[in-house]
């Protein structure tokens, strides 16, 4: 073909050498063209099948070649497989070789960490025993300091109930022989009194007896509020008693609790410290170890490399005999199958040397130590046949000499750690003696604080018990002064009372002489017509004897006709109350004992008083009397004024009683007393109670005269009752400079009484503040108030001279909160406060927590005015409203 191309290319005229016809050219010499293809066909067809032929030939060496190289393939496979059998089976042993001493390296790491697992265990279940043996002593000596803290404990307080128990006989003593004495005296005071009195008239000395059984009921008040002052400064005792031993027992109980605290805190510490040096020797303990099992490792891994190493030369000869074998094989055929079967079998080779790996295994990263099998690399195995002029034993002396530099430096490093650690163990346990020092100085210091504290409350305490207890008896000194001064005051008054009585009695006596002496009969009835009086001018004017006519009907004295109708006359008049008869005086007739009749001139009146309602009738008999009508009838009418003004002089002694009654006693009180029943006393869940004072008293009393006192007194006290007369309240008492209101005792403000108390406290400031001394213009007196609301005991005390009172906690919270307030203000307790936000109008400034003595610490309030009010108070409750 390359032949007939080129031809093609040198033909002339026509063609070029790049086989591209002209046909232009071709066109002009068509014949000379047909000769030439047919002469070039022929040399043509004989070149294409010369061609041919060497091309089968060619094939035919082609495939000889390849059943050549199918036949040398098949047997280097067979080859290939017996080897690879045979390295296999080797392989096979050698690693079962390895997983044995694998498996009994791990044996042995199994049971030697079982081992020391189990000594492990055993020092800490020795430790626990340690730390339980302790506790079990922590918690002997806590349960002995427990009972030894429980029995002194007991017998304080068996101590202190001797003493309370001493001193309630004691105080029971003192009681009954101050009782004993008053009533000795009492008996004295009697027993003179008779016999000064025994010489005298009846009637002057009824009045004696009076005025002395007065002074006594006076002195048996005096004794039992005496009784009664015995009686508190006695509770107080015990009270302060029983404060300074509850304060002895809570710095005991505080102090031993404490110490039970620290001894816990020091366990504790001590438990935390031997914890943590038992953790730093386990920390030893577990680097020892981990140094004898690397060594243990290290030795294993270089007896296993050792092995490795002679695995790897057993391998190189199995493989150096295989390859002999197939070179002989290859020599026995012809040249072109014994290169190709060289070529095979470095190929063979390198396959096998690329599945070995010689190197040594990186530390810590073992096949034993991974549980892997032990593969050799193709790198390793070359540099052992680069390097086989030194034999297999060098190298892994080599090797093994790099290991053991390596575990020496390792095992000196591991030295030092642990030698570290034994010192960090000195020091930590260094630590934990300084830190036990320092924790027990801690607890000293706060132990002696303690003791210093409860030191300071406990004189601080006797100071305000000697402070309460003074002031105590002050108070009741004063009152006992005050108490005598208004008793001889009322002995004074009822004195006069007395007398008037005295005098009373005198003038009925002589009325009931005069009535007597009358030569006009006067006869008495009730409404229902009923003899009550009959004189002896009646007794002599009708013939019957006041014994024989008292309790009958008038009826019998009169006419037939008129007494039939009498008792209709008498039931008009009462429903009525138009007078017929009575006021007017009018002839009639009577009848006499022996039925006999008379002319008569009967004039009747009538009493209304106290609930007693009689009608009285003035009997004349006209038969020898005619003559003088007139001058009788007058005569009777004086008389009968007479009996009118005696009347009204007892109606006026009665009424002067009634108000110095009422001024002592509410209304309902005073009430019940004049009807003569005798008062219950009253619980009353809710009343307000006022305590005012006048500041610096006690040293005005000192620097002032009595007489100034008492003026400056009555000053005050006229102007607080002027201000009480405007409001709903009541007067319990005034003593010296204190001056006691309350509200609520009354149905009738019953719901409003805090307000009213408030008024009136506003309206005490307003006049107080304007007030003015006579004596002491330079002065401006000043008060305190002080309110409280609750639960109220209200009753009547004393039979001669009785007196209202009232009792209970809201009065002693009510004299506390006045005596912790400040000048010219009202200071009231949470609940009045909460009683008038709900009344409303009043303005109330916040003063927060006030300790009140004798009481924990409360909430108290200003009162600082009312809404809509014109009065003016003073500066220091008007500047709370800017605050």
């Amino acid at each position: 073909m390359t032949e007939v191309a080129s031809a093609t290319s040198e033909a002339p005229g026509g063609v070029d050498t790049t086989g591209c016809v002209d046909w232009g050219t071709v066109a002009k010499s068509n014949d000379s063209i047909l000769d030439y293809f047919k002469t070039n066909m022929g040399h043509r067809t004989t070149d294409f099948y010369s061609a041919l032929r060497a091309d089968c030939e060619r094939i035919e060496e082609s495939m000889k070649t390849s059943e050549h190289e199918v036949l040398r393939k098949e047997e280097d496979a067979y080859l290939e497989q017996r080897n690879n059998a045979e390295e296999a089976h080797l392989k096979q042993l050698h690693q079962e070789e390895i997983n044995y001493y694998k498996a009994r390296f791990q044996s042995f790491l199994a049971s030697r960490d079982a081992r020391k697992k189990a000594k492990k265990l055993q020092r800490q279940t020795i430790r626990d025993m340690k730390r339980r043996d302790i506790l079990i002593a922590e918690q002997e000596s806590a349960s002995k300091e427990e009972e030894r803290i429980k029995s002194t404990q007991t017998e304080k307080r068996v101590a202190f109930d001797r003493l309370i128990a001493f001193l309630n006989n004691k105080h029971d003593k003192q009681r009954r022989q101050l009782l004993a004495a008053q009533e000795r005296k009492i008996q004295y005071e009697r027993v003179l009194d008779e016999m000064m009195h025994s010489h005298e008239k009846v009637e002057v000395r009824r009045s004696m007896e009076k005025k002395s059984l007065a002074r006594i009921n006076h002195q048996i008040a005096a004794n039992k509020r005496v009784a009664d002052q015995l009686q508190e400064v006695q509770q107080l005792e015990l009270q302060q008693l029983k404060e300074k031993f509850d304060l002895d027992f809570e710095t005991l109980e505080t102090v031993q609790n404490m110490k039970i605290t620290h001894a816990k805190l020091v366990a504790e510490a001590t438990s935390s410290n031997l914890s943590e040096i038992n953790q730093e020797k386990e920390k030893i303990i577990s680097l020892k170890e981990k140094l004898k099992l690397e060594r243990l490792e290290l030795e294993h891994a270089g007896s296993m490399q050792t092995l490795l190493h002679r695995h790897i030369a057993e391998l190189r000869q199995l493989r150096e005999a295989q390859n002999m074998s197939s070179i002989g094989l290859a020599k026995k055929g012809d040249n072109s199958f014994l290169g190709s079967n060289l070529s095979l079998v470095h190929s063979v080779a390198s396959k096998n040397d690329s599945n070995l790996d010689l190197s040594p295994p990186p530390k810590g990263d073992t096949a034993s130590e991974r549980g892997e099998p032990v593969r050799l690399s193709k790198t390793s195995f070359r540099r052992e046949k680069s390097t086989t002029s030194r034999s297999g034993k060098d190298r892994v002396n080599s090797i093994q000499s790099q290991e053991r530099d390596s575990v020496t430096s390792e095992e000196e490093d591991r030295r030092i750690q642990l030698k570290v650690d034994g010192s960090t163990l000195e020091r930590l346990r260094v630590k934990h003696s300084n830190a036990l020092s320092i924790l027990y100085d801690a607890q000293k210091a706060e132990i002696e604080e303690v003791q210093v504290n409860m030191d300071k409350r406990k004189r601080e305490l006797e100071a305000s018990h000697a402070i309460e207890m003074r002031e105590l008896v002050e108070s009741h000194n004063s009152e006992i002064e005050t108490l005598y001064s208004n008793q001889e005051k009322e002995i004074q008054m009822e004195a006069s009372v007395h007398e008037a009585e005295a005098r009373m009695l005198v003038e009925r006596k002589v009325l009931y002489s005069v009535v007597d002496s009358v030569i006009s009969g006067i006869i008495t009835i009730d409404p229902i017509g009923t003899i009550t009086r009959f004189n002896r001018a009646a007794e002599q004017m009708f013939g019957y004897q006041a014994s024989e006519v008292i309790g009958k009907n008038i009826k019998m004295l009169q006419p037939h006709e008129i007494a039939v109708q009498h008792d209709f006359f008498l039931s008009r008049y009462l429903e009525t109350g138009v007078r017929r008869i009575i006021g007017h005086g009018r002839k009639a007739e009577g009848v006499k004992k022996n039925g006999s009749r008379f002319p008569v001139h009967i004039s009747v009146s009538e009493v209304l008083e106290e609930g007693i309602h009689l009608f009285t009738g003035i009997v004349r008999d006209l038969t020898d009397m005619v003559e003088y009508e007139n001058k009788q009838a007058h005569i009777a009418l004086q008389k009968q004024e007479q009996i009118k003004l005696l009347l009204w002089e007892l109606d006026e002694t009665k009424k002067r009683s009634d108000v110095l009654l009422a001024e002592v006693m509410p209304p309902s009180i005073s009430k019940t007393l004049s009807s003569g029943k005798p008062p219950t006393p009253e619980q009353f869940s809710s009343a307000t109670i006022l305590f005012s004072s006048i500041v610096g008293f006690s040293e005005m009393y000192i620097s002032t005269t009595p007489t100034e006192i008492v003026e400056l007194l009555n000053l005050v006290y006229s102007t607080l009752d002027e201000v009480i007369s405007m409001h709903n309240v009541y007067k319990v008492d005034s003593v010296q400079g204190c001056y006691i209101v309350a509200s609520g005792l009354d149905s009738q403000n019953s719901g409003d009484h805090a307000a009213e108390i408030a008024s009136l406290a506003l309206s005490f400031l307003s006049v107080v503040n304007q007030l003015s001394i006579p004596t002491r213009n330079d002065m401006r007196l000043k008060i305190q108030l002080g309110i409280h609301t609750g639960p109220v005991m209200a009753g009547v005390v004393g039979t001669a001279r009785p007196r209202y009172r009232l009792f209970g906690q809201t009065l002693q919270t009510a004299s506390r909160l006045m005596d912790s307030g400040l000048p010219m203000r009202v200071q009231v307790s949470e609940d009045t406060y909460k009683q008038l936000s709900q009344s409303g109008g009043f303005k109330l400034a916040k003063r927060g927590e006030t300790v009140v003595r004798g009481e924990d610490a409360t909430t108290t309030y200003w009162l600082v005015g009312k809404e809509n009010s014109s009065e003016p108070l003073p500066e220091e409750t008007t500047s709370l409203l800017s605050e």
